[in-house]
């Protein structure tokens, strides 16, 4: 999933309207993209704000549930607890919806980190590129969803 903007010119301003979207490839290899989310209007400076991380890793993976689960705590999550920038970290299992439906999720997991600055910090860091280059050895990139995000205050 990714983000993404379009223009609209309006009483002489111009006004990016965002979606998250989400790319599937369909069969003969085709590529469609699918908005999952509307976001609304947001300037740069709200964007450049986001400073929530959620990952959330398919049930297609290439792995048992028993396999991915082995390596995610035992292997990967050692190495996220480990850098002390990140403010939170929870760990969900997702359940059906209300209709029962079952997520298309195995784990979702949400970092916290104080500022968007922070966030930018750790991401140029080495410790943070080893986590990156971790995950293909236990989720396909096609299984993983990631999602910057800023947390709204109570209205």
């Amino acid at each position: 999933m990714y983000l993404r903007f379009t223009r609209r010119r309006k009483d002489g301003k111009e006004h990016r309207y965002w979606s998250i979207v989400e790319s599937k490839r369909c069969a003969g290899g085709r590529v469609v993209q699918r908005p999952v989310l509307y976001l609304g209007e947001i300037n740069d400076s709200q964007r450049e704000a986001w400073c929530r991380v959620v990952d959330a890793f398919d049930e297609g993976s290439q792995q048992s549930a028993e396999e991915f689960d082995k390596y995610y705590f035992g292997k990967h999550m050692p190495m996220v607890y480990a850098v002390k920038e990140i403010k939170k970290i929870e760990v969900a299992r997702p359940t059906p919806s209300p209709t029962g439906a079952p997520s298309p999720y195995h784990i979702i997991t949400e970092l916290w980190f104080d500022s968007p600055d922070v966030l930018k910090t750790v991401t140029a860091t080495p410790e943070w590129k080893a986590i990156v280059e971790d995950v293909p050895k236990f989720a396909a990139a096609d299984a993983v969803t990631i999602i910057v995000s800023e947390v709204e205050p109570k209205r």
